[in-house]
C-alpha cells in the first residue's frame, strides 16, 4: 500500500424531502425532519442499497487474493504531517475476499519501520495499522465502509493508540474522483475528509510506459489536535508509474506536499514500492436476473 498524503450537510428543501426507490415513494415534511433523523434515514437507505443484490452489476467470478507490498520512502508523511523525517520501510499485507452478496471484504496490516536511528532507541517512531474494509460497486460508483486501528508500539512515542471509522465513494469517470471521510472516535474525536483525483496515461515509449498523476486535498474538522485549525490542511500532488517485472510490480513515486495548516510541511518526498499478488481461491458464479 502506498501512503500518499493522498459533518454532513443537508440542503434545506422548500416543502418536503422525497426519495424514490424504484416504484416506492417516501415523502417526509421537512419541518419535522431533524438533522439526526435525516442522517438516520440516509444511513438506512445506504445500508439497504448495500444489501440489495439486484442493484449490483454482477461479474462472472469472485475469489480470495493476497497482496504483499514493501515500500522504501524518504520519509513517512501522513495527511501532510511529517511523522518521521528519514528513510522509512513500509511493508503491508492485504487479504481480500470477493463475493456477490457483500462485495469485497479486505483486511490489511501496514507498518512504518524507521531505517535511521538505533534499533534499541525507544524514541524511534514506529506504527502498525490494521484496516478492515467492505466495498461494493454500483455501476460506475463504488461505496466503501471500514475501520482503521492505529497502534504505536513504542512507549517513547508518547502517542495514544486510536481508531477511525471510514466511509468512501469512488467514481469511475474522468480523473476518477474519490472522497473519503475519516472519524477518529477514540483519541481525538475529530474528522478528516480527503478528495483525490488521479488518471493513468499510457505511452508507447520503450515498449510501453504508464504515468499516473494524482492530487489529494484534505480538510479537517472538530478541532483535530494534530492540526492548528479546521479547514484545508494540505494539498499533495505527484506522479507514480507501474513497472511490471517478472512476478512483481515496481512503483516509483514522487510527491510534493503544499502545506496550508501550520502543522503540515511543504516539500518533496517519495520512494519505490514493490508489490506482488497471489490468487488463493477462485469461485465461478453464474447468476440469472
Amino acid at each position: 500500500m502506498i501512503r500518499p498524503c493522498m459533518g454532513t450537510t443537508f440542503r434545506k428543501l422548500r416543502k418536503s424531502a422525497t426519495v424514490r426507490i424504484r416504484a416506492l415513494r417516501i415523502s417526509v415534511p421537512c419541518e419535522r425532519l431533524s438533522p439526526r433523523f435525516a442522517r438516520l434515514v440516509v444511513g438506512s437507505l445506504i445500508f439497504a442499497a448495500l444489501l440489495c443484490p439486484e442493484r449490483l452489476q454482477a461479474e462472472p467470478s469472485g475469489g480470495t487474493s493476497l497482496d504483499l507490498t514493501t515500500g522504501v520512502m524518504t520519509a513517512y508523511v501522513f495527511r501532510g504531517i511529517t511523522r518521521a523525517d528519514g528513510a522509512s520501510l513500509q511493508p503491508s499485507a492485504s487479504l481480500t475476499h470477493e463475493n456477490f452478496t457483500l462485495g469485497a471484504l479486505s483486511a490489511e496490516l501496514w507498518a512504518h519501520v524507521p531505517l535511521e536511528g538505533e534499533a534499541e532507541d525507544s524514541d524511534v517512531f514506529r506504527e502498525v495499522d490494521g484496516t478492515l474494509r467492505l466495498s461494493r460497486p454500483f455501476g460506475p460508483i463504488t461505496l466503501s465502509v471500514g475501520h482503521v486501528h492505529y497502534f504505536y508500539p513504542r512507549k517513547g512515542d508518547q502517542l495514544p493508540d486510536t481508531a477511525e471509522l471510514l466511509a468512501e465513494v469512488q467514481f469511475q469517470s474522468i480523473l476518477n474522483p474519490r472522497v473519503t471521510g475519516y472519524h477518529d472516535y477514540r483519541a481525538n474525536d475529530s474528522s478528516t475528509v480527503e478528495l483525490s483525483l488521479h488518471d493513468r496515461l499510457e505511452y508507447d515509449w520503450f515498449g510501453g510506459v504508464n504515468v499516473s498523476p494524482f492530487v489529494v486535498a484534505a480538510w479537517t474538522a472538530s478541532r483535530d489536535p494534530r492540526f492548528e485549525r479546521d479547514g484545508i490542511a494540505h494539498i499533495t500532488s505527484g506522479l507514480m508509474s507501474e513497472i511490471p517485472l517478472a512476478q512483481v510490480v515496481l512503483v516509483p513515486n514522487v510527491h510534493y506536499t503544499h502545506a496550508i495548516d501550520g502543522a503540515t510541511e511543504s516539500g518533496f518526498w517519495g520512494g519505490i514500492v514493490i508489490s506482488t499478488s497471489f490468487e488463493l481461491a477462485r469461485t465461478e458464479v453464474s447468476q440469472t436476473r
